[in-house]
């Protein structure tokens, strides 16, 4: 099973995060790839793994974002998810 993400609050996901977790690829490759551009996610169970297991999830990649987050550096995540697909997907 892929990666996958939750929008917060039923927001939808950005086109390029869906396509690029709509892949199929594992969410600990997705935090490789993205850390060799120097963007920082978390990939694994994030302290839920009963959970996880009961939904048939392996594991998820998690970007989080606060009010310090600027427009750039989403801009870099979705850049990063790009370069996730192209190389792995």
């Amino acid at each position: 099973m892929g990666a996958y993400l939750d929008a917060a609050a039923g927001a939808p996901l950005h086109p390029v995060a869906r396509d690029a977790l709509a892949a199929a690829i594992h969410p600990h490759d997705v935090a490789q790839v993205l850390d060799r551009y120097g963007i920082a996610v978390r990939a694994g169970h994030h302290c839920n793994q009963p959970l996880m297991a009961k939904l048939g999830v392996p594991a998820t990649t998690r970007a989080s974002f606060y009010v310090y987050s600027i427009p750039e550096e989403i801009e870099r995540l979705l850049a990063g998810l790009h370069k996730v697909k192209a190389s792995l997907g």
